[in-house]
């Protein structure tokens, strides 16, 4: 048995390429294995294996043998050798080996393609590199250096950042929206105003088109955290994400349904009210939820609730969807009820047509009614939908909410602003009907505006980065630069980028709608556990740093990032206007140094000065292809003392031929070369496992991604197949057969950058 370790293993649907190093020799292998067994192999980082001429015999992971197929052929290409179609050429082989796809594999769609995105990630470092020591502020070091970096950018794509409002369109917008505080109708003019008007102009203080500072100190500072194995900062670490998974057995279930002969929620319902700073639950007058049908509009803004009056006559009444109604109705016994073709039992109390009203008038008149409050939910599909009936709440008995749920559930960003608890008491300071679960001490763990809500995973985001990384309590290399605003300033200092050469701007147009961030699509944002797709609940790592892919995308036609006739017809409310510039558009701007080392100084032009066929990504847009911009930049460093040659310094001298002196050195110096050294040194081995040129950054495989993500040519990027495979993958595509309409079904893995590019064929 030969020791060997394992650089890489992508695996796709049956089969993984398999990438061994042994010794100085990468060996590759496509070996039929698990999902399970290509998880394991991805996280582990060393085995044993025996070969026997050029065919794979046995393979050992942490003590465990590997079951292999018997055609496994070796490829001894060098990793930067590997032909781009490589995935194709799988997919084609295992079509000959099985005929047909595998229909059990959790990384594979309808079509046997990988998940598709605009955006990918590159891995977090475990190790995290120490900063060299903060110089003092009060003096210009000699051994350091101090000067500027002037920038040459050049728009590539359409490019475009918002400008800010004028003082007249606040003043609008202020008053749009305390007027549409009152009003119900999402198709108001006013309210749309507020929600959604603003300034389309192109970022231009003094009416000269920018790139502001703190955009371009944004970008950079990312990069340098990632190139300079610096501590990941600036994620919502102690953040908890949102889930609402009913119909998936699993822990959502389990925490929200119990099993009485028919499933019945868990939940309790009570009243939430806000008293001097402080949030309470307010028990009910009985604890016992009832149902009643309710029949969705064709816009889905409304219900139809239908009752039958004293002369028996059907009568049917609008109501807005996530409000709550007061309600009389006779109580009744729960009772099973078949769903699902009878495939799933529910226990619920269902209160018929002719067994309630709206508003409390008739239980004040009949005794057989009793008080309560209809609570309306979000319409899902055409169907008609089951909604809670609760009765009214006690003055007494409240149970405070602790402030650390209330701050976790402010943060779901999921969640649709009309479900908001919170910004209902602002409409009903009386208080709101709401549902939540208590822990074993009868504390509130959890609260939500139905029975079924979302809830929080038990991790937070912190808890899911390595935790060398998450632990590392000095000053990385990136804090050192930039700053810290708790302990020390920065020492670099970013101008905004002005326009010198204006390739012409779009008329005021809307883009296509945009996705919004969803970090619990896990399948994209987590790495595997062993046996498949992790969680927020799992003992598994975060992908890495979220960047985008360049693409170049028509205005009009496939792909477009206009948006389209129906968009502007049906998704009015969700468009806003923009006006960016055109590609060819010039920006010169500037960053200000001061005492930074050769190390901070490489750390800087390291990433301002890509490779070749690499470009930047800024602004708004970035998934419709915009943003893409080159960086030409020209370091200049600055004598704040008489040099070696006698020159005067930066204050010694005043004029130099009748001009402002401004003493500056010649730059001969390879920072850049010095910069990827260093790190290079200070990394331990197993972070620069598969690198293939020693003191090269970009060949480690993890800054590779990184080159991979910041890829740009032209040709390449508006290639109709590269188009296809980094857009937004949709849950209703059209014009497709309905077993591939939703393309989420059966969670698709995302591979990461290498493996979109070695996938490709142009």
């Amino acid at each position: 048995m030969e020791k060997a370790v394992i650089k890489d293993c992508r695996y796709k649907g049956n089969f993984a390429e398999l990438t061994l190093l042994a010794g100085t020799k990468p060996l590759r292998y496509e070996v039929e294995i698990t999902l399970e067994d290509a998880t394991l192999l991805k996280q582990s980082k060393n085995c044993e294996f025996e070969a026997k001429g050029n065919k794979l015999v046995r393979l050992f992971v942490e003590g465990k043998e590997i079951p292999l197929n018997k055609n496994n052929q070796p490829d001894r290409r060098r990793p930067d050798e590997v032909q781009r179609n490589t995935g194709k050429n799988i997919e084609k082989q295992n079509n000959k080996k099985t005929g047909t796809r595998n229909k059990t594999s959790t990384n594979t769609q309808a079509s046997g393609e990988y998940a598709k995105a605009p955006y990918n990630f590159v891995p977090i470092n475990e190790t995290v590199i120490p900063a060299e020591t903060i110089p003092e502020f009060d003096y210009y070091h000699k051994d350091r250096y101090t000067g500027y970096i002037d920038l040459d950018i050049e728009a590539l794509t359409p490019l475009y950042i918002r400008d800010t409002y004028t003082k007249e369109e606040e003043v609008l917008a202020n008053q749009a929206k305390e007027a549409c505080k009152i009003c119900k109708n999402k198709d108001c003019d006013k309210c749309n105003y507020a929600k959604h008007r603003v300034n389309p102009d192109f970022f231009a203080p003094g009416g000269i088109p920018k790139i502001p500072g703190s955009s371009l100190r944004g970008m950079v500072r990312t990069l340098v955290e990632i190139v300079s194995y610096s501590k990941m900062e600036f994620t919502e670490k102690n953040k908890y994400f949102y889930y609402r998974k009913v119909a998936n057995r699993g822990r959502y279930q389990d925490a929200m349904l119990c099993d009485c002969g028919g499933l019945r929620p868990k939940t309790e319902a009570g009243w939430l009210k806000k008293e001097k700073g402080k949030h309470f639950i307010y028990p009910l007058e009985k604890q016992q939820i009832y149902r009643i049908n309710a029949y969705p509009k064709a816009n889905g803004s409304k219900w139809k609730v239908v009752t039958v009056n004293d002369e028996g006559q059907r009568v049917s009444e609008e109501l807005d969807r996530f409000d709550f109604y007061p309600i009389s109705f006779i109580p009744v016994e729960e009772e099973i009820h078949n769903h699902g073709g009878g495939t799933i039992k529910l226990l619920y109390a269902l209160i018929e047509e002719n067994s309630f009203e709206l508003g409390h008038q008739k239980a004040e008149s009949d005794e057989r009614y009793e008080k309560g409050y209809l609570v309306l939910s979000g319409s899902i599909g055409s169907k008609k939908h089951l909604h809670p009936v609760i009765h009214c709440p006690k003055d007494e008995g409240r149970i405070e909410v602790n402030q650390d749920i209330i701050k976790s559930y402010e943060e779901d960003m999921g969640r649709e602003p009309e479900a908001d608890l919170l910004k209902m008491l602002k409409k009903h300071p009386d208080g709101v009907p709401c549902f939540y679960l208590k822990d074993d001490e009868g504390n509130i763990k959890s609260i939500g505006h139905t029975p079924f809500y979302r809830l929080a995973y038990d991790k937070t985001v912190k808890e899911h980065i390595p935790q060398k990384n998450r632990n590392f309590d000095g000053i990385d290399i990136a804090t050192a630069i930039f700053g810290n605003a708790d302990k020390f300033a920065g020492r670099v200092f970013f101008e905004d980028a002005k326009m010198v050469k204006n390739a012409g701007q779009y008329p005021a147009l809307s883009p296509r709608v945009l996705s919004t961030p969803k970090p619990t699509t896990v399948q994209h944002y987590l790495e595997l556990k062993t046996g498949g797709i992790a969680d927020w609940n799992d003992d598994t790592f975060i992908r890495g740093y979220k960047l985008y892919w360049h693409r170049r995308t028509p205005q009009k036609g496939g792909y477009q990032w206009e948006a389209t006739e129906k968009e502007k017809e049906k998704a009015k409310s969700q468009l806003t206007l923009i006006r960016p510039v055109r590609e060819g558009t010039r920006f010169s701007g500037r960053i200000r140094f001061e005492n930074l080392s050769e190390l901070e100084l490489g750390a800087l032009l390291f990433v301002l000065e890509l490779p070749p066929k690499c470009a930047h990504k800024i602004g708004l847009g970035k998934p419709l292809g915009f943003g893409s911009i080159r960086i030409n930049p020209t370091l200049v460093i600055t004598n704040r003392a008489a040099n070696r040659k006698g020159n005067p310094g930066r204050y010694e001298k005043l004029f130099d031929n009748k001009q402002w002196y401004l003493p500056v050195e010649q730059v001969t110096k390879d920072f850049k070369a010095e910069f990827s050294r260093r790190i290079w040194a200070a990394l331990p081995d197993e972070e620069k496992t598969g690198a293939s040129s020693v003191n090269d950054l970009w060949s480690i495989p993890r800054i590779k991604e990184l080159w991979t993500m910041l890829y740009y040519d032209k040709e390449h990027m508006e290639n109709p197949k590269w188009l296809e495979k980094t857009r937004y993958m949709k849950i209703e595509r059209e014009g497709v057969p309905a077993r591939e309409k939703n393309e989420f079904k059966g969670q698709p893995l995302l591979p990461s950058p290498c493996e979109i590019l070695n996938i490709e064929e142009f």
